[in-house]
């Protein structure tokens, strides 16, 4: 902390500065003015945290020099200290909400009392402004934010699991503990240049609407995860954990997320499926799907499962084909249908 002494008489400045040195407040640094003038000079040059300032001065009184430093900042605090103790300058002092208000001479424990509830008042202010600060800066990029870290827990980075469990229970609208997952990695084999030029917050909207329309029948939800500096985004699926889904029937839906994003948005697409986890299970969860990915060396538009499944064909697919078919013809997409 900072303090600047402001008053006309160096008797009052030499004393109230050997105060200050006695108080062992651990000041950073304690100056000394002889006018509001010279003030302001040493104001260019330093910034003062707290200001000791007499109101009766020649030129310009205390209080006109206050009202100026208040404009500047608010993040001061202000103590007047005079032996003019009028009334008048009281009631203004305390109406610009100065801080304090002392007479001369003042006994060095009362003014240690004042400079430390200055410092106390100010920390606690300040900390407030940064807790502020955070807290609007998260809700600016609180996407982005809860996105990098979610990813980082997935890929097994970080133990830090508080931001996946905010998105699924955002999602899900229900406790972490009551979900299924599976977790799920997409490819963009095959880029058109109109998808380049999608700003992200689009890009995950449209993903979003095909994910849920493919998937409005089964229950199922989705959270995409954009990866930074890449068209790739990992999908984590999730479903009430009393009521699973087939895994046939989810990836005979992914199945048609691929054909339907073919469709409608250009790029084709390989898709790489992890089994359903529960939810300690989540962390590390990406490397075998991504082991997958690794080995689709022909960069194949595919739908592949790192687990087994049965062989026999669901009727589900036929539901997610007919699905297609009809946001086809929404589309007016005649010729695709």
């Amino acid at each position: 902390m900072n303090v600047l002494i402001i008053d006309d008489e160096k008797t009052i400045l030499k004393t109230v500065t050997t105060q200050l040195a006695e108080m062992k407040l651990q000041l950073d640094r304690v100056d000394t003015a002889e006018s509001a003038a010279r003030a302001r000079a040493l104001m260019e040059q330093c910034k003062y945290d707290i200001f000791l300032c007499d109101i009766v001065m020649p030129q310009e009184d205390g209080i006109s020099f206050a009202k100026w430093v208040l404009e500047q900042t608010r993040d001061v605090k202000i103590v007047f200290l005079t032996s003019y103790a009028d009334v008048k300058y009281m009631k203004e002092a305390i109406s610009m909400q100065s801080f304090d208000y002392v007479l001369q001479p003042v006994a060095t424990q009362e003014l240690q009392k004042v400079v430390e509830r200055a410092i106390r008042q100010l920390k606690i202010e300040r900390r407030n402004m940064e807790m502020i600060q955070k807290g609007s800066f998260f809700q600016q990029h609180e996407d982005s934010i809860l996105e990098v870290e979610a990813l980082r827990y997935l890929e097994g980075r970080t133990d830090e699991a508080s931001y996946i469990g905010r998105m699924i229970r955002v999602v899900t609208g229900k406790g972490e503990d009551a979900s299924g997952f599976m977790p799920v990695q997409v490819q963009v084999l095959r880029n058109e240049e109109k998808l380049e030029k999608i700003e992200e917050s689009i890009l995950r909207l449209i993903y979003q609407n095909i994910l849920d329309e493919v998937f409005r029948d089964l229950g199922v939800y989705s959270i995409i995860l954009l990866q930074e500096n890449s068209s790739d985004f990992v999908v984590i699926l999730c479903w009430d954990k009393e009521d699973p889904p087939e895994t046939e029937a989810v990836l005979d839906t992914l199945e048609g997320f691929r054909e339907l994003a073919l469709r409608v948005m250009g790029p084709e697409i390989a898709i790489y499926c992890g089994t359903s986890v529960e939810r300690e299970e989540l962390q590390g969860c990406l490397e075998p799907i991504r082991v997958l990915m690794k080995d689709n060396v022909r960069r194949e538009s595919l739908v592949a499962y790192t687990g087994e499944i049965n062989k026999e064909k669901s009727d589900h697919s036929h539901q997610v084909q007919i699905g297609i078919w009809e946001k086809l013809l929404e589309q007016k997409q005649f010729n695709s249908f």
